[in-house]
């Protein structure tokens, strides 16, 4: 038994490459960050690769027990950052490859392009996970022969994505938070064997429903009235959150006693800011609206406890980590029927789906289920039904089985080259 335990091959060592990382807040920083934390535990030797967006920042540092490296130069976070940076992560990779036996690419863009780069060298495998949709299947290039007219002309669509379906097909698995991403991957040419539907996961001890004791002190102690009915948002002030279209769909008349809790922070700087408009706009609201900015996870749990509906009425999402959130939470969502929301957010079941960028319909929506107290129970029992299919043990465990599936085919393509 123990010359056994002695010739066990080590437990692979993974690098995690991802745009931001923490103290960003945000559905690719908390995926990242909880698998790095579950992969520890299990006694993997983890490192984060992420960009260094601020001088504040060590180029290296070491949270919660993993090894992050910063990259890049400091500057704001725009899109054009992202691939300003793809030869700094190649760099990383490459220098450190002694550190890790396996790149996992969370919000793959252009950092997957150079761990796919550095994957030439240093004989790393890759797995990939999108954090929206549209990145294999070439949505923008699609979107723009849309515009010009030409969107229905399968094979010039095809014939323009290939370049980008050629860039990515490289990696050796997929993990598909969406059923719209695992379809997208799949017509994109990529063998089924490769491709998993893998949603991001929440965490269940702290994301929990209060009793009732629990929910009263939580409302002393951040000054909530005990016998409000209170709708929450989580998230980026932002204009694809829908953070606008909430506040103004709030100003439309909400039942006596409601108030709107918004938790997130601004996008100072971004053109998709709306945080300074949305509390001009909540000025005006005939109930009570409350920004309380940026939360640590601790502590955004505790806001949702205190709660009684949960709100994202995003223009698109790719999965909806806040609603999963909410739900294992005990609330009913009112989500936006977009992405992967539709996976899980459930009409009638757990929650309520609105179309997109209406506040009008919104309106409707929390009005209804804010006055409506058995409704709302009706649906907070199915939410936390549903919750327990995206415990972290449960998706973190079968992400370890891939990343390691995906360690040891690599390994036998070395061992047996093709002849």
């Amino acid at each position: 038994m123990k010359r056994l335990l002695h010739t066990m091959p080590p437990l692979p060592s993974i690098a995690i490459v991802v745009t931001s990382y923490a103290p960003f807040i945000g559905g690719g920083e908390t995926a990242a960050a909880q698998l790095a934390t579950f992969l520890t535990r299990q006694g993997r030797r983890v490192m984060v690769v992420t960009q260094r967006f601020d001088r504040r920042h060590a180029r290296r540092e070491v949270l919660d027990g993993v090894d992050v490296f910063r990259v890049g130069f400091p500057g704001r976070r725009r899109a054009l950052a992202k691939w300003l940076a793809s030869p700094a992560f190649f760099r990383t990779l490459m220098r450190e490859r002694g550190r890790f036996d396996v790149v996992v690419c969370i919000d793959y863009r252009a950092a997957g392009i150079a761990a796919l780069l550095a994957r030439g060298w240093n004989r790393r495998p890759v797995v990939f996970q999108a954090q929206t949709d549209g990145v294999i299947g070439g949505a923008r290039v699609r979107e723009a022969l849309a515009t010009a007219g030409l969107g229905n002309v399968r094979w010039l669509a095809d014939l323009a994505t290939w370049p980008i379906r050629r860039i990515y097909d490289g990696a050796d698995a997929y993990c598909c938070i969406s059923r719209l991403i695992e379809r997208e991957t799949l017509e994109a040419g990529v063998p089924r064997e490769r491709v998993h539907y893998l949603p991001n996961p929440v965490d269940t001890a702290l994301f929990r429903p209060a009793a009732t004791a629990e929910r009263l002190a939580l409302r002393a102690k951040f000054g909530v009235d005990p016998e409000a009915v209170v709708a929450i948002f989580a998230g980026r002030l932002s204009r694809e959150k829908g953070a606008l279209d909430l506040i103004e769909a709030w100003c439309q008349g909400m039942p006596e006693r409601a108030e709107l809790i918004v938790v997130g922070p601004d996008m100072t700087g971004h053109p998709w800011d709306v945080g300074p408009a949305a509390r001009a706009r909540a000025a005006s609201a005939s109930r009570p609206v409350r920004f309380v900015g940026p939360q640590t996870q601790a502590a955004l749990a505790e806001w949702l406890r205190l709660a009684d509906v949960h709100v994202q009425p995003s223009h698109f999402e790719a999965f909806g980590t806040s609603a999963i959130e909410a739900m294992a939470s005990g609330l009913p969502v009112i989500a936006s029927d977009v992405g992967g929301l539709r996976d899980f957010v459930a009409p009638g079941v757990n929650g309520v789906r609105v179309p997109p960028k209406d506040p009008v319909a919104l309106a409707g929506a929390m009005s209804l289920l804010l006055a409506d107290t058995a409704r709302r129970s009706a649906l907070a029992a199915g939410a936390l039904a549903t919750a327990p299919a995206f415990a972290i043990d449960r998706v973190l465990g079968r992400y370890i089985e891939i990343i390691d599936r995906a360690v040891a085919l690599a390994a036998d393509a070395v061992q047996s080259p093709r002849l």
